[in-house]
Order: C-alpha cells, then structure tokens, then sequence
C-alpha cells in the first residue's frame, strides 16, 4: 500500500510544482521578464542625462563627448548543462570608452559596509554585482527587485525608479567640405596641365574679316593673317574617388588655366589652352559657352585688285585633369556631440568641347568681289 501511495504522491507533487512555477512566472513583475539582449549604447533617463560611470560612484549628467560612459550589454548567463535553453534574463553592462574601446569593466553595484545603501560604481566583470543586470521596461534592476534610482543609487523596484533607455549612438553627415583643392599637374607660373585630351569633331570657322587689297597700289601686295573666332558649349563634370563623399551636396569654386601639350610636333592637340572659372556642386555637371581665338594659323599675300576670305576647321574635343582636395565630413550625433573626420580625395574634371587653337590641315581661301564692295560703298553714301 505504501508503494501505491508513493506512485501516485510522486506525480501529484511534480505537478503542483509545475503549476506553483507557472504560477510564479504569472506573477512576475515586467522588469523581469525580458530577455537580456546584445547591444551597445548610452544609458539615458527622461531628463534627457547619461549615466556616466568611474571605479568610485555613477551619476546622471549632461552628455560629454569624452566622458560619457557607453554600456555593452550581454547575456551573463552560462548555459544549462542539460543543453536547455535558459530564459537569459540576467546581464552584464560592460563600458567602453568614449572611443569605443573597452574598459574591461562593467557597471557593478555594491556596499561599502554592513548596512550601507547599494551604490553603483565600475569594476570587475567577474563580481557577483557586475553579473545580474537587465534594462526592461524602462527598468534598469539588479538582482531582480533593485532599480537604478533618479540619484544614480540603487533602491527597490516596487518602491521608485528611474526611465530609463538605451540609446545607440546614431551620427548623420550634416554638411561637407572641400577645401585645398590643388591641380596634381601644375604649371611653372600658374595653371594646370590636362592629364588627357579625346579627340571629338571638327569645328569650323570663317575669318571675322577679309584680306582687303582692292585699292591697294597697282603692283603692289599686301600680306595680311586671318582671326578665326568660334564658339563652343562646354559641358563640366567632376567625379571622385570615393562616391560615399556625395551624403550631402557641396559647392566649390574652381579657376584654372588649363594647357595640353601632348601629340607629336606640330599636331593638332598642341597649345591647346582654356581657361575656366566657375562654382561647381558636387555630383551635378555644369555648362559654360567659351569662344576661341586664332590669329596664326593662316597667312596670305595678295596682288592689288584682289580680296578674300577665309575658313579653317579646328579640332574639338575632351579634357581631363586631375585635382587632390581636403574633403570633410561634418557629423551631428543623437547624443548632441558633433565631430568630423576629414581625408584627402582625388577628383577628375572633364571637360567637354574644348576647342584647340591649331588649325586642322590648312586654311581655305576664296575670292570675294571687290565690285560689290565698291557698290555697297556707294550705295552707303547716296
């Protein structure tokens, strides 16, 4: 009898204990029933302070970019050598620098003496007061029922307690600049050299004014060089090395002289010159209209009696030149620090139909009338 009673006690007490601890877990407050969880960040309260810790005490206070403590949380919880999962409720806060570096110590909670309040301080991860955190809630709670207070002491939870968050640090890119911006080719006495010239099309031109020997002396010459003046519309893009740069636009100015030498002897790419002066924004191409002048490319002598005209065609193309510049990003954290980091980049100005100042093949003259100049000359005077 007493063997039957045994077997049926046993099952009737494991389950009233299932039911008590069911019970139990029923009746937990909130601040215990999260999980600890992986993650770093500052710990603030509702009047907008951080807790700031050292190896004394802790204390709320406004946040300072190199003092303010930054909490890594962590499950402290070693795992069940039955391999069940526990319920990972209890943490370790370990604090990092400023910098992000780790102290290798954690917020700990404390008495000075038999009897004295619980106090929070930094020390040892390994303590027992280092070992039993969780933020839940809103709760910051130690050894279950211990809150952090409004005066950064520890106090019970069912009596008072501080809000308090976890706020990850969060910086977004608030302005960028350019500064130093230097050509990587310059030229002895001023401008820089384009690293680059791609040959486009071709442009042609008609002289601004004739070679005029009509009423030159009979058996005379006269020698005279055409101006060539033509018109281009440019377009000007810059590209640098590293894309992440464009978080935000920026605007700088840029005034060069650029020159091409390249090409053999006598080529068509040679001389090319042009200057530019504009405000550029980042990641926008611009247009500029320039107007190129040639007065050597073409001679001629006439006989008296005899006028002409004459057209050429240049060669129209891209250019390249490289720049190195000071960029600075501008960063405004959530915390309300601001900082900034800045790196040298490269950019690559392209220019688009630029004219060169060298004539392609030779010029071409033709013969224009100086009857109907005499007429026109008449005519003005009736």
């Amino acid at each position: 009898m007493l063997f039957s009673a045994l077997t049926i006690l046993l099952p009737l007490s494991s389950a009233r204990q299932l039911l008590l601890e069911e019970l139990g877990r029923r009746q937990r407050p909130a601040y215990q029933t999260c999980k600890a969880e992986s993650r770093t960040g500052y710990i603030k309260n509702t009047a907008g302070q951080y807790l700031t810790c050292t190896n004394e005490s802790c204390r709320w206070e406004s946040f300072e970019q190199t003092e303010t403590s930054l909490f890594h949380q962590e499950n402290s919880e070693p795992p069940r050598k039955n391999g069940r999962e526990r319920r990972r409720t209890e943490s370790i806060f370990e604090i990092y620098t400023p910098a992000g570096g780790s102290t290798g110590q954690c917020l700990n909670v404390y008495q000075k003496s038999w009897g004295s309040p619980p106090t929070l301080r930094m020390a040892d991860c390994k303590l027992r007061g280092s070992r039993h955190w969780n933020l839940c809630g809103g709760y910051l709670v130690t050894d279950r029922n211990k809150c952090v207070q409004s005066n950064a002491q520890v106090a019970r939870c069912d009596q008072s307690h501080e809000v308090v968050t976890m706020e990850a640090p969060k910086c977004i890119i608030t302005s960028t600049t350019i500064d130093n911006l230097k050509c990587l080719s310059p030229i002895t006495g001023g401008g820089c050299a384009a690293t680059g010239f791609d040959a486009g099309s071709m442009a042609g031109a008609s002289s601004q004014s004739d070679c005029d020997a009509c009423y030159a002396a009979k058996g005379s010459s006269q020698q005279c060089s055409f101006t060539f003046a033509y018109t281009t519309t440019n377009t000007i893009t810059n590209t640098w090395s590293h894309s992440y740069t464009w978080q935000l636009g920026v605007s700088f100015q840029l005034s060069e002289n650029f020159v091409f030498g390249g090409g053999a002897s006598g080529s068509a790419t040679e001389g090319l010159t042009f200057s530019f002066s504009s405000t550029l924004t980042s990641g926008k191409s611009t247009t500029k209209t320039t107007t190129m002048q040639d007065s050597t490319g073409c001679d001629v002598t006439l006989p008296a009696g005899v006028r002409e005209s004459a057209t050429a065609n240049y060669l129209v193309g891209t250019i390249h030149a490289d720049f190195n510049a000071t960029v600075t990003r501008h960063y405004t954290c959530n915390t309300g620090a601001k900082k900034q980091k800045s790196y040298v980049d490269t950019m690559t100005l392209t220019i688009t139909n630029v004219p060169t100042q060298r004539i392609v093949g030779s010029c071409t003259t033709r013969a224009r009338s100086c009857n109907n100049k005499l007429a026109s000359r008449l005519e003005s005077l009736l």
